[in-house]
């Protein structure tokens, strides 16, 4: 918990970091069942990141871990694949994961699909195992528009109202 854990998008491995000598020690392998960038491909000198990108996004490589969270029941991140970002919960408990492209909402704001994840989140997980979103508040009016409110419950008509008088303010969703 009072860690600090250290990685970077081109590389699998989520390292420990060391504050008293200033080391990396490797914590975790994500293990992309084959489609891990290979050594040689990262060794190949590209001239800036938007080259390197250009090129790695013509691959069939799994890539770019990105919001790397971690509680006592699960570890959750998103990664790259096939010009896609996909969201993966691991489930510590029984060693199994699950790996999302996108994800809906049946419980605060029912048939909300959540597509963009790398630009909404999730941006934490709670404890009890919750995820938390920041909407923009222009996608959820958008959203509001486009279903019968009649067949709302009151808490999500309440933040139908909320959302309309405020459509330009983020909306946090767990």
């Amino acid at each position: 918990k009072d860690s600090i854990l250290f990685f970077y998008g081109f590389n699998d491995t989520i390292f420990y970091y060391n504050k008293e000598n200033s080391t990396l020690t490797p914590r975790l392998f994500v293990n992309f069942n084959g489609k891990n960038v290979p050594n040689n491909f990262l060794e190949k000198g590209f001239s800036d990141v938007q080259v390197f990108y250009e090129q790695i996004r013509k691959t069939d490589y799994a890539f770019r871990i990105i919001g790397y969270q971690e509680t006592d029941q699960h570890i959750t991140f998103i990664f790259e694949y096939l010009n896609k970002f996909k969201f993966v919960v691991f489930h510590k408990k029984d060693q199994k994961y699950s790996i999302f492209d996108s994800l809906e909402d049946d419980m605060s704001i029912p048939g909300l699909k959540l597509e963009n994840l790398v630009d909404i989140g999730p941006y934490t997980l709670t404890e009890d195992g919750r995820l938390v979103f920041i909407i923009p508040g222009e996608q959820l009016s958008e959203f509001f528009k486009s279903i019968n409110s009649a067949k709302l419950n009151a808490e999500t008509s309440d933040l139908m109202k909320k959302v309309k008088e405020n459509q330009f303010n983020p909306v946090l969703l767990i």
